[in-house]
């Protein structure tokens, strides 16, 4: 039989691992909801051009495919910097950001390569940014397995 003095410290290791186990939700619960993404003001990439600020981009395929490299294309007229920097989240499971690097061609644009991680849905979005440092676009990409 349990006596009362054992009681106490045996419930707080009990406490203690619940705590752990459920310490992401706790979490999740006590951070304020994030404001939905209007994928409206998101440029859509795809082999067709999008025009956002001026800035036109595209890429090789309509659709990204994990672990499968997928050039990219931006015309930003006037701009000078050797390189672009392109940031992406997913939209519908959290992966961490990913950071990508579009470097300036001969004849002035930029071009890059970028991969995406395999996810266990068939299908997402990644919505991010390309941005130079002081101006940036917004750009979503749908990847389909």
């Amino acid at each position: 039989m349990i006596q009362a003095k054992q009681l106490l410290p045996l419930s707080l290791v009990v406490a203690a691992l619940a705590s752990g186990y459920y310490s992401q939700d706790i979490i999740a619960l006590l951070r304020p909801a994030a404001e939905p993404i209007d994928l409206s003001q998101y440029c859509q990439l795809s082999r067709q051009a999008c025009h956002q600020q001026g800035v036109e981009v595209r890429m090789e395929h309509d659709n990204a495919h994990p672990l499968k490299p997928t050039r990219i294309f931006v015309h930003w007229p006037a701009q000078t910097q050797p390189k672009l920097d392109m940031q992406l989240d997913g939209l519908e499971m959290a992966m961490n950001t990913l950071r990508f690097r579009l470097s300036a061609t001969e004849n002035g644009d930029y071009e890059g390569v970028f991969l995406l991680p395999v996810c266990t849905l068939e299908a997402m979005t990644w919505v991010g940014n390309i941005s130079d440092g002081h101006q940036e676009i917004k750009v979503a990409i749908r990847m389909e397995r």
